[in-house]
């Protein structure tokens, strides 16, 4: 089972080393900042898309161990 708060904490973290603002990746990647955020908090799961287009954008292969 996914540890979707991990999962988002790991986007977080990924994306301030990018030096990315949260609002520059949920344009990038076509959704709302309020639906990256809750992706971020570990609020809800997205769909395996929005996934790929994040871990493209962050330049990271997953966000597995």
């Amino acid at each position: 089972m996914r540890d979707l708060k991990v999962e988002g904490a790991k986007i977080i973290y990924f994306r301030k080393i990018k030096g990315i603002s949260q609002k520059s990746l949920a344009a990038q990647i076509g959704i709302s900042r309020q639906y990256l955020s809750k992706i971020e908090n570990g609020l809800i799961e997205c769909d395996k898309e929005i996934l790929k287009k994040i871990l493209s954008i962050l330049e990271i292969s997953r966000l597995g161990e």
